[in-house]
């Protein structure tokens, strides 16, 4: 599909039997968001109300994203496109002045329309459209000091425990049974201690907007108090925990965010799943992008939203919050974690 000003021309690769070319379709732009002129549209390009999954629609679009020729096509509030996308499964979008080709995938909701993803690199990290290029490119300069990093784990099983024995006690919280008084003034003296360049890490089970720690003598950190630890130590820190949707609606000021369920997940985030891939990154991320595209995989997705590194604290620091995505059995999704990450500007150099 290729969107002009005075139309959009529609096409195919595919030869149906006993022709000998592609048919070639004009529309009006107002066409896009007929349903049912798209759908017999594809039906007179493949043959079929219902390409089979591999066929990929390319949209190539000769104006900015920031014009009306853009918005007529894409929703960028909602994140879908106002054609019917019923058919497809995978696009690839090609915008004007850019290099890159941006492949996309159609990730269903709990509730329609289906959201649209831009994968930022070969697999696993995915954001929205258009992506933010320049700003995963500023992300991938953010340096990993992975040898002084920390790692502060709030998991109270022992096989979380014995995947981090690597790390030396010393210099790492490998579980709350290492965390002796106020947990709070604990970690704060871990974080003061370290080096003020390397990343601490912080895993465990959430509720809310805090780190929730099972037990007897059960505690929670809140996020909050462990971002003021970071800032005020001027240390970049991440989380990594379990997704609460009360926390994210809050974040975003809505009692409801059509991508995620309205009560949680059915599916959480495990330890085992997680702390190998932390433990990986550990050892070969050389930038904070590394690092967080070094904890997705073919069953995790990290999803950064648009202009991700965000300012904060009057321009101090940038912050970047991102879910994480399970691949499930029967080929669904299902949101199960999140990745926040606060950052010193001065590692930036400085913040625009």
């Amino acid at each position: 599909m290729r969107v002009f000003d005075t139309g959009v021309v529609l096409t195919t690769n595919y030869l149906q039997n006993g022709y000998n070319d592609a048919p070639v379709l004009v529309l009006k732009h107002e066409d896009l968001n007929n349903a049912e002129v798209f759908s017999d549209s594809v039906a007179k390009l493949t043959g079929s109300t219902k390409p089979v999954d591999a066929t990929k629609l390319k949209i190539v679009l000769d104006k900015d994203p920031s014009s009306p020729e853009f918005a007529n096509l894409f929703n960028k509030d909602e994140q879908t496109f106002r054609i019917s996308t019923a058919s497809f499964s995978h696009a690839e979008l090609y915008l004007k002045d850019s290099p890159s080709v941006f492949a996309l995938e159609r990730i269903d909701r709990p509730k329609p329309p289906p959201r649209w993803a831009a994968k930022l690199n070969d697999c696993c990290v995915k954001t929205g459209v258009p992506p933010d290029i320049d700003g995963w490119a500023t992300f991938g300069k953010v340096p990993f000091n992975r040898r002084n990093a920390q790692v502060v784990s709030l998991f109270s099983d022992s096989k979380t425990s014995d995947m981090l024995s690597s790390l030396k006690g010393s210099q790492h919280l490998r579980g709350p049974r290492e965390i002796k008084g106020d947990p709070l003034e604990v970690i704060r003296q871990l974080v003061e201690s370290g080096d003020s360049s390397a990343p601490v890490v912080v895993i465990g089970h959430t509720e809310g907007s805090a780190f929730r720690v099972e037990g007897s003598g059960g505690y929670t950190v809140s996020f909050e108090a462990l971002t003021q630890i970071a800032k005020n130590a001027n240390r970049p820190i991440f989380f990594l925990g379990c997704y609460t949707a009360e926390h994210f609606s809050a974040m975003a000021g809505k009692p409801y965010i059509r991508d995620y369920p309205p009560v949680g997940t059915l599916h959480a985030l495990y330890p085992r799943e997680i702390v190998p891939k932390i433990l990986t990154a550990l050892n070969e991320a050389s930038s904070m992008r590394d690092f967080t595209e070094r904890l997705s995989d073919k069953t995790l997705d990290i999803w950064v939203s648009n202009n991700f590194l965000r300012n904060v604290n009057d321009g101090a620091a940038k912050t970047v919050r991102a879910p994480i995505y399970k691949r499930l059995q029967d080929g669904s999704k299902s949101i199960v974690g999140f990745l926040f990450i606060y950052i010193p500007c001065g590692l930036f150099g400085a913040c625009k």
